[in-house]
């Protein structure tokens, strides 16, 4: 090689950003460059040519690396030399992040190894689970309808709210087409969008139209369409809608002239926000609900547009402000945008906002204009989950509720089957004859008829029927079969199972009663009430006061109402919402608008859960006189959003698989206690501990039982502490506890010494005694520092100390030997 060459191959090595070592024939290192140094944080006196293979090995050891869980090299198999490593493995870093190593053998005896840190890979990895996990949150629980069509409008994918909305059992209306349930007067134009949809002519779309109702009745809805197109060619392949119940808001508008008190109260208490822009002096009104929408308080902005704009996202202002000016200018007969605007605490918020001038002069410029603001953000996000690959769809039917399989159509045999599937089923339900087997007898006849009807037709097979679950029980499902077309014909059949037991028994219940619109309000959540200021009396619809928990009067039919005093309604009410409702009417009568307030009833749910209802309120003032003289609203059940809300609040903080606090809340916490040791002189101790020989739990029984034996191993831990120590789990098999109440080192190795005895004692794990060991690093605050970093890392330092002296032990930082380290 020439010295050109040479410099070349150097600067070439120098600047990599993977790490490169080649090892000769003699276990040598014959090449290398400085990033393999750094990602191995190894000294150059260690890692340098000529340096031995045994060396370095000898220095990693001496250093703990082969103490860690390191991919597919097991710590505890002694590697006696470079080709017993696997051509592919991960490792450690010192820094916590994970390095890809690449074995590769020359032609003369030589091995060549790189390093990348592939860190920020699996960080992104882990993001997309997560991403995932929410967007399967979000595809089940909008309260909104989400419906997935092809170009032919068939609904391939219906959100469950189309059974709260609507009252159809969602996967039914799969392979239905939405005409078939459109008002005849709103079809032609409704058709029309479609039309112009499913040719590309639009990508959105917005409708106001009724939907037949399962119960008979007619529904207003909302429909926003977004038109799906291929990635690469950009042609439509089918289009995403939402659908929203505006019957009330409908109702209400219909009835404006009868009743401005019935218009008032829907505005404020819905979800749209009101403005009202003053062309010709430029200041701008904002409603209450508008301000909250954006997280604001009511006139925390300045009231002029520009303030509105500011708010806008970068990459819609133009797009905004465009449509906003062709209306003024007459072009267009209404104003209606979506755009991104910033809320208070920094994130951004989508909303749909639409506005008409009302008013204009005679040159026809204008000078007013009024309009709403609905936070459509939900909707956003399912519109955008529902555009997801494939792959995010066989993902997401592993979290539906329903059974789901691909079936052959030459032999039916199942190609995939879902969790639920292989749950309901056990190890049966792959072959055709087993499902048929799992039939109920009662229904098998008339189940396998309906099947060789939809394969004579071609078409979508549907029917009710009971299925045997694995432990012998039989539960009624709604089963829909969709053929799988392609040029050749049908090429597999896309089945689907769910669970409609419930359901089903309810119905027949139903059935037997007269009464099912008053049943169904019931089960909606909703009370309407009256409260009449100069009696004091509150009234309620029997519903509402069912809801309420009052008691009804024998005797009373339905149209009746419920009279009660203030009183009383106070005394139904946990003691600190009975205040908060009080200012919120306080603050409506002086302000002259309407309230919201969410209060805790003292009485529980059926199941013992707490109740708790959200009030909306508007107050109707004495033309006359001014005076307020009632108050009239609506009462929402919130109580499974409370729930969900606080169970989401201690997911957050708190490890799954043990409920102890997590990293997060254990951070918090040390903090807190840092601040006491600063402001009076308190000591503490910080432990680092880690399981010895937990990998090999794992290995051997499986990660099941080692699932068991951290659950047993913190409660062990926590029953050795008092309750003013904190454990929490950090991962894997690391814990960290902070004791308080420290005099010196002696209290710490006392209860160290506790820890260790309490784990090493033997696991049972269906049948098998497992015996595992615990090492403990322990740091001493303030002798050791004040900041939490510092001291995790010295009680980590003594951890590693630990495991190094033998495990099954514990050692306190030195910090003389750190000093000098």
């Amino acid at each position: 090689m020439t010295s050109g060459a040479h410099d070349d191959l150097r600067t070439t090595l120098t600047h990599m950003d993977q790490g490169l070592i080649v090892f000769g024939p003699d276990q040598r290192v014959r090449l290398l460059n400085p990033r393999v140094r750094e990602l191995l944080a190894m000294p150059e006196a260690v890692l340098r040519e000529t340096a031995t293979f045994e060396d370095i090995r000898a220095f990693q050891q001496a250093r703990g690396d082969f103490l860690r869980p390191s991919g597919e090299i097991d710590p505890h198999v002694q590697v006696s030399g470079l080709h017993d490593l696997p051509r592919v493995f991960e490792w450690p870093s010192l820094d916590g992040g994970i390095l890809e190593v690449l074995r590769a053998d020359l032609p003369d005896g030589s091995v060549l190894f790189t390093c990348s840190d592939i860190t920020q890979r699996r960080a992104s990895e882990a993001a997309v689970q997560d991403s995932e996990r929410r967007y399967r949150l979000l595809a089940e629980n909008a309260t909104d309808i989400i419906v997935w069509c092809d170009l032919d409008t068939t609904r391939r994918y219906v959100s469950p709210a189309m059974t709260s909305v609507l009252g159809y059992d969602a996967e039914k209306l799969v392979g239905t087409r939405p005409m078939d349930y459109v008002h005849p007067e709103d079809a032609p134009a409704y058709q029309a969008v479609l039309d112009d949809l499913t040719r590309g002519k639009t990508d959105r779309a917005l409708t106001r139209l009724r939907y037949r109702h399962r119960n008979g009745a007619w529904v207003w809805l909302e429909n926003s369409f977004n038109l799906m197109r291929d990635a690469e060619t950009g042609a439509p392949t089918g289009y995403v809608a939402t659908l929203r119940d505006i019957t009330a808001s409908k109702g209400m508008e219909d009835a404006l002239h009868q009743s401005e008190e019935r218009l008032a109260l829907a505005l404020d208490s819905g979800s749209e926000g009101l403005w009202d822009w003053d062309i010709a002096t430029g200041q701008t009104w904002f409603s209450d609900h508008w301000y909250a929408m954006l997280g604001y308080a009511s006139g925390e902005l300045d009231r002029d547009l520009s303030s509105w704009m500011r708010l806008a996202h970068p990459e819609d202002t133009e797009r905004a402000t465009t449509a906003m000016s062709r209306h003024l200018d007459g072009l267009t007969p209404a104003y209606e945008c979506e755009f991104r605007l910033l809320r208070k605490d920094g994130a951004y918020a989508w909303v749909l906002v639409r506005g008409k001038v009302v008013g204009r002069t005679s040159e026809g410029r204008a000078v007013r204009i009024v309009g709403t603001q609905i936070d459509i953000s939900a909707r956003k996000r399912a519109e955008l989950a529902l555009a997801e690959s494939e792959a995010r769809y066989r993902a997401l039917s592993d979290a539906l509720p329903q059974m789901v399989w691909v079936m052959r159509p030459e032999d039916g045999r199942a190609s995939y089957t879902n969790q639920p599937f292989q749950t309901y089923y056990g190890s049966a339900g792959v072959t055709r004859q087993e499902r048929l087997d799992h039939n109920h007898p009662d229904d098998a006849e008339r189940m396998e008829m309906a099947w060789r009807d939809a394969l004579a037709r071609g078409g979508t097979f549907e029917v009710e029927g009971r299925l045997r679950r694995h432990d012998g029980a039989y539960r009624w499902h709604k089963l829909m079969m969709l053929p799988i077309h392609q040029r050749e014909g049908i090429s597999g059949w896309i089945g689907t199972a769910l669970d409609i037991h419930d359901s089903v028994e309810a119905r027949h219940k139903l059935e037997e009663t007269a009464d099912f619109l008053r049943l169904a309000q019931d089960a909606a959540g909703a009370g309407i009430w009256d409260w009449n200021l100069r009696t004091g009396l509150v009234r309620y619809p029997l519903p509402s006061a069912r809801m309420l928990g009052l008691t009804v009067p024998n005797g009373l039919g339905e149209d009746d109402a419920v009279e009660v005093s203030i009183e009383d309604w106070k005394a139904l009410v946990h003691p600190q919402g009975v205040d908060a409702v009080r200012a919120g009417v306080e603050q409506a009568v002086a302000a002259r608008s309407t309230y919201a307030s969410e209060f805790r009833l003292l009485s529980d749910g059926a199941d013992g859960s707490e109740r708790w209802l959200l009030g909306f309120g508007r107050v109707v003032f004495d033309t006359a006189t001014g005076e307020a003289t009632r108050i009239v609203g609506l009462n929402l059940d919130i109580s499974d959003r409370k729930r969900a809300e606080q169970q989401l609040a201690h997911l957050a903080r708190h490890d799954t698989l043990t409920n102890l606090p997590n990293r997060a809340l254990f951070r918090e916490r040390f903090e807190q206690k840092l601040a006491e040791v600063r402001r009076e002189g308190k000591k503490l101790a910080l432990f680092c501990l880690d399981l010895d020989r937990f990998k090999q739990v794992n290995d051997t029984l499986g990660h099941p039982a080692g699932d068991a034996l951290l659950i047993e191993v913190a409660k062990r831990l926590k029953s050795a502490l008092r309750t003013e120590d904190t454990l929490a789990r950090l991962g894997g098999d690391e814990f960290v506890i902070l004791q308080t109440g420290v005099h010196g080192g002696d209290d710490a190795a006392v209860l160290a010494n506790r820890l260790i005895t309490a784990v090493g004692r033997p696991f049972l794990f269906e049948g098998h005694a497992i015996t595992v060991g615990l090492s403990v690093g322990i740091a001493l605050i303030p002798e050791h520092g004040l900041d939490q970093d510092a001291v995790f890392k010295r009680a980590d330092a003594a951890l590693y100390k630990a495991k190094a002296s033998g495990r099954n032990t514990s050692r306190v930082h030195r910090k003389i030997e750190h000093e000098a380290a």
